[in-house]
C-alpha cells in the first residue's frame, strides 16, 4: 500500500530484481528470472496506483553488471539501467545501459 501510495505521489518506482543478487554470478535462467520477476511486481504497483509508467530502467544490484546482463536488459527493452559507479554524464547510446549514480557529500 506504501508503494503504491508513493506512486500516487508522482515519484517513481523502477526494477532492482527480486532478491538483490550479485547478477554477474547467476546463470543466465537465474538472472532472466531475477529480471522478470521484478518487473512483473513494478508492473502491478504501478497498475494498481493507476499511472502510467513513461520509463522503463533498472538498477543493477551492488552495481553488478557485465556485457552479458546489459544485453539482456537492451533485449528487455529497457530504456536505461543504473550502476553504482560515481559519474554525472555518459557519452553514448550504449552507455545509457550502466549509468553513474551523482555522489552526495
Amino acid at each position: 500500500a506504501q508503494l503504491i501510495q508513493v506512486l500516487k505521489w508522482g515519484h517513481s518506482i523502477q526494477n532492482h530484481t527480486i532478491s538483490h543478487p550479485y547478477l554477474t554470478k547467476l546463470s543466465s535462467e537465474d538472472l532472466i528470472n531475477e529480471i522478470r520477476w521484478g518487473e512483473s511486481r513494478v508492473n502491478e504497483l504501478w497498475k494498481a496506483a493507476g499511472r502510467k509508467r513513461v520509463a522503463k530502467v533498472i538498477a543493477y544490484p551492488y552495481g553488478s553488471n557485465g556485457l552479458r546482463e546489459r544485453e539482456l536488459v537492451v533485449s528487455l527493452e529497457y530504456d536505461a539501467a543504473f550502476s553504482t559507479g560515481i559519474g554525472t554524464r555518459h557519452n553514448s547510446t550504449t552507455q545509457r545501459f550502466k549509468l553513474p549514480r551523482i555522489r552526495q557529500t
